[in-house]
């Protein structure tokens, strides 16, 4: 067997192989952001389902945000110096589809802000936080909720808590607070087979019979004549 004959042989097979192996796991990806917006706020976050038709669902894996944004603005009228103290809480819950294991999931954001304000003065300050999770759903119960040709809809709605103190007589505290949310959903499948992977495997097949036949062929060699 020459080397064009391996050649030949190898690549009928690595093309028709990577064609049927190009059937492995996909995903597709749904985002949904919502930006930052004035606590306290609902909002529905709407995701396509997943249609059948394009293979078998294997998981479905949802990922979600929140950032929280806090904007403090002291005022200090008197003649001693001010100190003021900022906790804040966002409160995000995010309401999964109806019928679901898993009904909610949360995220809760934390700031904290500390400063002196001078006499007659006033301090604007500003501080974020962002967080995230993950969760994934696998049984099939649970995917059976995410396949069909509508919508899907996951609830997001902020609660916000707040403690503020602060020294002195004459001031003024006021407080800003907007959060923006987002959800991200991926389904995770293996497509369905076409039709043409029986002749794709043939073919492959093929490719590798034409190795082993042409491996027993033997170039015939040229018989040498003697003329008398």
């Amino acid at each position: 067997m020459n080397s064009k004959q391996i050649k030949i042989g190898v690549a009928i097979g690595t093309i028709a192989l990577g064609a049927v192996l190009g059937a492995q796991a996909n995903t597709i990806s749904q985002q949904q952001t919502l930006n930052p917006t004035t606590t306290d706020w609902n909002h529905t976050f709407v995701f396509d389902q997943f249609d059948s038709h394009l293979g078998s669902l294997n998981q479905v894996l949802v990922h979600y945000s929140e950032d929280f944004f806090l904007s403090s603005s002291s005022k200090n009228n008197s003649a001693g110096n001010m100190s003021v103290t900022i906790d804040e809480d966002a409160l995000l819950t995010l309401t999964m589809p109806a019928g679901v294991s898993q009904a909610s999931a949360t995220l809760d954001p934390s700031l904290h802000q500390h400063f002196l304000v001078a006499p007659n003065s006033t301090a604007v300050t500003p501080s974020s936080a962002s967080v995230s999770g993950d969760f994934s759903f696998t049984s099939a119960a649970d995917l059976a909720y995410f396949l069909g040709a509508g919508t899907l809809n996951f609830a997001g709605s902020t609660l916000v808590s707040e403690t503020v103190s602060y020294s002195g007589g004459n001031n003024q505290v006021g407080l800003t607070t907007t959060a923006g949310a987002g959800v991200r959903l991926t389904y995770d499948y293996t497509p369905t087979v076409p039709e043409t992977a029986a002749p794709v495997w043939f073919s492959a097949l093929a490719g590798l019979g034409f190795l082993a036949i042409a491996s027993r062929i033997r170039p015939l060699k040229p018989t040498r004549q003697t003329v008398r």
